[in-house]
């Protein structure tokens, strides 16, 4: 034929298809000059062997009668086409079909499986591969004949026990089984019905393939369109599969993974399709075809590594890769065309078919590879990998055959376990997905076990008890989880335990180290000690004078030798020192050395002005001048005695020789600074003067000295302190905790986090865990600090625990800590909330931590019959009804013609009842029907007013709720026609919601005038009288102050000026409201106006007609005599 007829025939068929060419296969392997038939190595150790069986005589001429089997090794390492033969064998005859068995029943005897070779001549040989392989002289193990023409058809069976089997069709129309458990001497075939009478071929068998699940299930094809599938078992056709046009079945094949579900390939040019049938559903019809060669199909194969894929190859010069899913080829391997061939070269323009192949064929065990065998003498060896074909799936090669992905809550979601590598198969043919397993992973056990015990602890709410545990787990650790030493954390656990102590104060000291039973003790040894000492033998004090004794205040005034014993000794008890220190009771050495030897003339003269001191302390306390006393002690040294009298002399003095005392005697005794500050109240000064080195002590002091309403801020001085002069957090710490100052005793426990941290490279999990067991002890001790008041630093690291804790899968633990208002707590949050499911527990959903945007499906917009419909009707109210504007109809409504719009006109009229029109503002009337006014359309939603749509979330579809009737349905609704009742007076006009409108003056009654017969009338009904009131007309809306009609129902409706037209019968007049409560009516109406301009969205407008309602019910109340108290009046 015309090269460019097959270049347009294939340019037709993929303009039907509506796809580009695409890229070509990668071409791995070319053996040239062989045309051959070809079989793969089903042996997993022998993936990449190949057998090929000669078809032609080559180069041989008409004397060449045989064949060869060569066992080719495919070397894809190897970047090169070439490929070596691993072992070849000559034949006496041509191969029509070829294959190969694993031997699974036999592989100790048959390492490499069995090689079938199906002759010219109706011969069938057997090798073995190994042998072959290795250039063993005898590689051929039988050869038996039983069909009486080419063996066109050959089969081993595929399933592991029965791999013994070989099935075998020929030209003679005969479908044989053959048992090759000892292949060396086969025994007798035999036919699958072998009853007389029973079906069987009556052409030449072209194929023959074995079920690939079932054993016993045999199916062969003939050139006369028939497949049988054999039932060995039951030895008889199991069904028959004929096409309706008796064309040749070229080959068939069997669904790999299921086996009620076999393709038949038609060979006929004029029937050139794929059938898909499936044996449950109909053996008369297939299943589905596939269409794409314009040409006879000659060779097809289903792919074992997926399932959806089908090769096959054509006359047509077509090699197309089928998607079975969706029916079509995806991709096509062109055949390779030469120069002389393209341009129709050759005898009788044969080169047009150069290239064409007559076998394809998957490899079972190489997946993406394929080979073909092509006229042009060449086997070819393709691999997929890398193609884009036009399928909207990945091959199943591609996909992963296992994974897992990690989910938010510590939840861990895998396929493809062990368990669940064998995805079940529906009856249907369809492969079930493979299931998900989804589990729970903890990451770090220790956190979640330590959250889990701490958790269980504060139910039970004993801090006491808790601290203490805490503090003895510290103790017995050498480093805390907080990176410190373990007697500091259990430090900082103890003084915790303080906050729930009922006596903290004093039990402070016991934590401090000062235990008062304890000093008690070491005093009452020492008073032991000194008595002992007093009672030693006076030979061991010989040489030690007697310290002078200490005089009393009876004996100084009693005599007057005192004078001189005090002017004598001048310093014998001036020390004062108040807590019997031993330099009170014993004079220095020198001192006595002195009074051991004679006084000279000066001292006698000092004695002498000491005794004249003496005379004017004791002349100043005779007249009542303590001062005076005072001072002459404080000048002899006396200060003992200075403090006794000044105790007597008032307050003021008092204070003042106590003073002059401390700054006397402090700088050689320094813990009087401390008795100073004490007596002083002055314990900040104390604090602020303080040995930092000594701060427990001074701690202590504070403890046991300072006001309750003081301490605090004491112990925040002494903190301070150590926290800038010394650099001692975790001392300052400390005192902030005793100071019950929760947020600096946070920071600095967050700032020791963060050091660790920043040395660590990472935050450590247990550390983070203990602080937050110490926040939340803490602050469970300070009802007035919740965790979420602290600083964003310490929500940020509460919502690391947080998110720790939801890896773990703790979500409603940690959902407890996540108390900051920060976007990324707020996020969240809100995920634990549903991830945990306590939206089930009817518990109140956090706040969105997002801007939501509603996405929904938009209200439908009117067709154009129905807007033209709508603008008939306005039309025919002359112009009274309000038609929703054409940007809200979708661009405008097309016009009805002339005969629709007098239906509709005709129609409105009919509905609404005849009668005179009224022309305002003219004397003359107009016969016709009564015009049609209809509800007002709001703008803003293309509806009706008052009614509003929503989306079903089940079904996503739109439906439209009346907010006033709370009607619900599914159609749009349409603005339907409002009966008006005849007023006694001219209607109301509208007027701007801030001013009421002035009302109109009364209209002359209708004048009755004869109506056509085209237009019927109802008798119109008598106008009331002025009095009468005018109750509203059925199935309207209650209006409570608000109009119904044309225009949005937020503008404000005027009543006459009498208050009587509009009102219900029995409601009370609004225009005779008492004199102090009338203000209030124009006052709402004036608030009901402002609003209606600011209402746009229809839930506003809904609650703006409540509110007008509730405005009405409170003006009607106040017009109510005696309904409100006279005294709320006023």
């Amino acid at each position: 034929r015309d090269p460019r007829v097959g270049q347009v025939l294939r340019g037709s068929v993929w303009a039907l298809l509506g796809r580009k060419k695409s890229p070509k296969m990668s071409l791995l392997k070319e053996i040239e000059e062989k045309g051959a038939t070809l079989a793969w190595s089903p042996l997993a150790s022998m993936p990449n062997y190949v057998a090929l069986g000669t078809k032609d005589s080559g180069a041989g001429g008409f004397d060449d009668y045989g064949g060869e089997l060569e066992i080719h090794k495919l070397d894809f390492q190897d970047r090169g086409l070439k490929c070596s033969v691993a072992g070849s064998v000559k034949t006496t005859g041509k191969f029509s079909s070829i294959a190969w068995s694993p031997m699974s029943n036999f592989s100790s005897d048959f390492g490499s499986g069995l090689i079938a070779g199906g002759m010219n001549d109706g011969t069938i040989n057997l090798w073995d591969p190994s042998k072959l392989i290795s250039k063993h002289p005898s590689p051929q193990m039988s050869s038996f004949k039983h069909h009486g023409g080419p063996v066109a058809g050959l089969d081993f069976n595929p399933i592991a026990a029965s791999n013994h089997l070989l099935a075998s069709g020929g030209a003679d129309g005969q479908v044989l089984i053959h048992n090759l458990d000892r292949p060396d001497t086969p025994k007798q075939p035999y036919v699958p019905a072998p009853d007389p009478g029973a079906a069987k071929h009556t052409a030449e068998v072209s194929r023959v393939a074995w079920n690939t699940l079932v054993p016993h299930i045999l199916a062969s094809a003939s050139a006369n369109g028939s497949c049988h599938v054999w039932d060995l078992r039951q030895k008889k056709s199991w069904c028959e599969l004929r096409d309706a046009k008796k064309g040749a079945i070229a080959d068939i094949a069997w669904n790999p993974i299921e086996g009620l579900q076999i393709v038949t390939a038609m060979g006929d040019d004029t029937n050139p399709v794929i059938n898909m049938w499936d044996l449950r559903s109909s053996t008369t019809l297939p299943l589905a075809q596939l269409q794409g060669h314009t040409q006879g199909v000659l060779s097809m194969s289903w792919c074992p590594s997926d399932t959806s894929l089908l090769l096959s190859c054509g006359k047509d010069n077509h090699t197309f890769v089928w998607d079975l899913y969706e029916r079509r080829p995806v991709y096509e391997l062109q055949a390779e065309t030469t120069a002389s061939s393209a341009a129709g070269a050759g005898f009788g323009g044969f080169g047009m078919s150069a290239g064409r192949r007559y076998e394809v064929a998957w490899a079972p065990k190489q997946r993406a590879v394929l080979s073909t065998c092509s006229f042009d003498r060449k086997v070819q060896v393709h691999s997929m990998a890398g193609t884009r074909t036009h399928s909207g799936r990945a091959p199943k090669w591609l996909r992963k055959p296992c994974g897992a992905s990690f989910g938010f809550g510590g939840k861990l979601v895998r396929f493809g376990d062990a368990a669940n590598q064998a995805a079940p198969v529906t009856p249907g043919g369809v492969q079930v997905p493979r299931p998900l397993s989804v589990s729970s992973v903890v990451e770090d056990a220790r956190v979640v076990q330590a959250s889990v015990k701490f958790e269980e602890a504060l139910a039970v709410k004993d801090y006491k008890a808790l601290c203490e545990a805490k503090a003895a787990e510290a103790e017995a650790k050498p480093t805390a989880a907080g990176g410190l030493p373990g007697m500091h954390e259990a430090s900082v656990w103890r003084f915790v335990q303080l906050v729930f102590e009922d006596s903290a104060r004093s039990k402070l000291l016991l934590k401090l180290g000062f235990d008062a039973e304890k000093i008690a003790q070491e005093v009452e040894a020492t008073k032991a000690e000194k008595k002992a000492a007093a009672t030693e033998p006076a030979g061991d004090k010989a040489g030690v004078a007697e310290a002078p004794t200490t005089k009393s205040a009876e004996d100084f005034f009693g005599s007057e030798e005192a004078e001189g014993a005090s002017a004598s000794s001048p310093s014998g008890d001036g020390d004062g020192d108040a807590d019997g220190d031993s330099s009170a009771t014993e004079p220095p050495k020198a001192t006595q050395a002195a009074a051991a030897e004679p006084a000279p003339a000066g001292a006698a003269a000092g004695a002498a002005g000491l005794a004249t001191e003496s005379q004017v302390v004791k002349k100043a306390l005779l007249v009542g001048n303590f001062a005076a006393a005072v001072e002459g002690c404080f000048e002899r040294g006396q200060y003992a005695d200075a403090l006794l009298l000044a105790s007597c002399g008032g307050a003021e003095l008092w204070e003042t020789t106590r003073r002059r005392y401390f700054e006397k005697e402090a700088p050689k005794r320094p813990y009087l600074n401390i008795v100073a500050a004490i007596i002083n109240s002055k314990l900040g000064e104390l604090v602020s003067e303080s040995d930092l080195g000594d701060w427990r002590q001074t701690l202590a002091i504070l403890a046991t000295y300072g006001k309750s309403e003081e301490f605090s801020a004491l112990c925040e001085q002494l903190g301070a302190r150590l926290e800038l002069e010394a650099q001692d957090s975790p001392s300052a710490s400390l005192c902030y905790l005793c100071a019950i100052n929760v947020p600096k005793t946070v920071a600095i426990w967050v700032h020791e986090l963060r050091e660790q941290s920043a040395r660590l490279g990472r935050t450590d999990s247990m550390a983070l865990h203990a602080l937050v067991e110490k926040v939340s002890v803490f602050t469970e001790g300070d009802e007035g600090t919740s965790i979420g008041e602290l600083g964003a630093d310490l929500s940020s690291l509460l919502s690391l625990y947080g998110a720790l804790l939801a890896n773990q899968g703790q979500m409603v633990t940690a959902a407890k800590y996540l108390a900051s208002d920060d976007p990324h707590c707020a996020l969240l949050r809100h995920r634990l909330f549903y991830a945990a499911q306590m939206d089930r527990t009817g518990a109140q959903p956090p706040p969105l931590p997002f801007q939501p945007l509603v996405v929904g499906v938009s209200p439908p917009k009117p067709s154009a019959e129905e807007a033209a419909h709508a603008a008939a009707y306005a039309a025919a109210a002359g112009g009274a009804a309000a038609v929703q504007p054409a940007a809200a109809a979708g661009g405008g409504a097309a016009q009805l013609p002339a005969s629709r719009s007098a239906e509709a006109f005709a129609g409105a009229g009919t509905s609404a009842g005849g009668g005179a029109v009224v022309q305002p503002g003219g004397n003359r009337s107009t016969i016709g029907p009564e015009p049609v006014q209809l509800e007002a359309v709001d703008p803003q939603t293309g509806l009706p007013v008052g009614w509003i749509w929503q989306q079903d979330p089940a079904s996503q579809r739109v439906y439209y709720v009346n907010t006033m009737s709370g009607v619900t349905q599914w159609d749009p609704p349409q603005p339907q026609p409002v009966a008006r009742p005849t007023p006694a007076h001219a209607a109301p006009v509208p007027s701007p919601v801030s001013q009421p409108a002035p009302a109109a003056a009364p209209m002359p009654a209708p004048v009755s005038q004869p109506v056509p017969a085209a237009f019927p009338v109802a008798a119109p009904a008598p106008a009331p009288s002025a009095a009468a009131p005018v109750s509203s007309a059925p199935g309207l809306p209650k209006l409570d102050g608000f109009k119904s009609g044309p225009g949005k129902r937020s503008e404000k409706y005027v009543p006459p000026a009498d208050g009587s037209a509009g009102a219900e019968p029995g409601a009370p007049n609004l225009a005779a409201l008492p004199a102090e409560v009338a203000p209030i009516k124009p006052a709402l109406e004036d608030l009901q106006g402002k609003l209606a301009v600011m209402c746009a969205a229809p839930a506003e407008k809904k609650q703006l007609i409540e509110a007008g309602k509730a405005a009405a019910v409170l003006l009607a109340k106040l017009a109510t005599p005696g309904a409100v108290n006279p005294e709320v009046a006023a």
